[in-house]
């Protein structure tokens, strides 16, 4: 009997890590809106609260048609509400296999699709120019599967916190100092994306795609973030090309850091979450004021691996660190934050 019970604690174990060590998936939601429309309120409430809840989500906004006033609807890409074929606004599509949706459904969706096991991991560097606004990117896709269709690759300029008339309803308030966000201003690699992949991509291979690209002096470069996505390339935009991954970032941030608004009380350094990991995790710390923060995460060796932040400046908030380890070793990790005279360093592992 207690052999059998030792049996069962194991697999149920062995169960449960493999749980914890499976890759977040990041959905991402695309719809339509226009300063004109009256329902269009109702949607960015659906889009905030989705939002609210999976900070993690892909938002992006649509504006348009190409034949109505909203002042947002002429971006580069702009095509795809036409492949979209939306009939209504405000209406959805949650990782381009739902079909196109009422607002409604969309949190629905979002809850089903982000259960769903990534295709690939995107790891991202970025270098932007503030001087010259020049935003170079690159992303190294690693497929996390087999995977024997065309795959093709997505990046994004979006802005939030864009001051402008937004029409509403009694339902729907808008308002004339109303704030829209997620607003995509430009699809670089066009509509439909880039060709990342044609035949079989095998599993733990790696692609690589890089761009350069120049920030409109109109926008303001602090509230602007870069996307990159990947999906698969069928006939049918909305319901089968399933995206297999995103990665969202802030142009002037440094990548792979995500802030809050949140002003804590002192400096802190948390445990990693997941952990262990394989082959992400997640490092919060917070920062009571603006303060000169390095973030660097050694081997047992005490050789440097990563370097997130290089006495780079940051105000006081909340954040958080998307740790990708797909290139590391097995092993154990430790990281350490500086930030002005605090100091903290704590151990993480990574098992494959």
């Amino acid at each position: 009997m207690k052999k059998l019970f030792l049996l069962l604690f194991i697999a149920f174990s062995l169960f449960a890590v493999n749980k914890v060590y499976s890759q977040t998936n990041n959905p991402i939601l695309e719809f339509c809106t226009g300063t004109w429309c009256q329902y269009c309120p109702c949607g960015h409430q659906i889009a905030q609260n989705i939002q609210n809840m999976r900070p993690n989500a892909l938002i992006l906004a649509y504006h348009g048609p190409l034949s109505s006033s909203d002042p947002y609807r002429v971006f580069n890409g702009n095509e795809i509400l036409n492949y979209m074929a939306f009939s209504g606004y405000p209406q959805g599509v949650v990782g381009r296999q739902s079909g196109v949706l009422d607002r409604g459904t969309w949190q629905g969706w979002m809850n089903v699709t982000s259960s769903y096991e990534p295709g690939v991991s995107i790891n991202v560097t970025k270098n932007y120019n503030s001087s010259t606004r020049q935003l170079q990117v690159t992303a190294n896709v690693t497929a996390l599967r087999t995977i024997d269709s065309t795959a093709k690759i997505n990046f994004v300029i979006t802005e939030d916190n864009l001051v402008y008339f937004q029409q509403g309803s009694s339902g729907c308030p808008g308002g004339s100092n109303y704030i829209h966000s997620w607003v995509v201003r430009n699809m670089v690699t066009g509509a439909l994306g880039e060709e990342l992949s044609t035949g079989t991509w095998t599993i733990n291979t790696v692609k690589s795609k890089s761009w350069t690209t120049t920030l409109d002096a109109g926008w303001n470069d602090g509230k602007c973030n870069f996307a990159v996505f990947v999906n698969l390339s069928t006939s049918n935009l909305t319901s089968g090309s399933p995206v297999l991954q995103t990665f969202k970032n802030g142009v002037v941030a440094p990548v792979g850091v995500a802030e809050s608004e949140v002003i804590p009380a002192d400096y802190s350094l948390s445990q990693n979450y997941p952990n262990p990991f394989n082959p992400s995790t997640n490092i919060h710390f917070s920062l009571p004021k603006e303060s000169n923060v390095s973030l660097k995460i050694f081997d047992l060796t005490g050789r440097e691996v990563a370097a997130y932040m290089n006495n780079s400046s940051l105000k006081a908030g909340e954040y958080n660190v998307e740790v990708d380890a797909s290139s590391w070793s097995s092993g154990i990790y430790f990281y350490t934050l500086q930030a002005n005279d605090f100091t903290a360093t704590k151990k993480m592992m990574l098992v494959k």
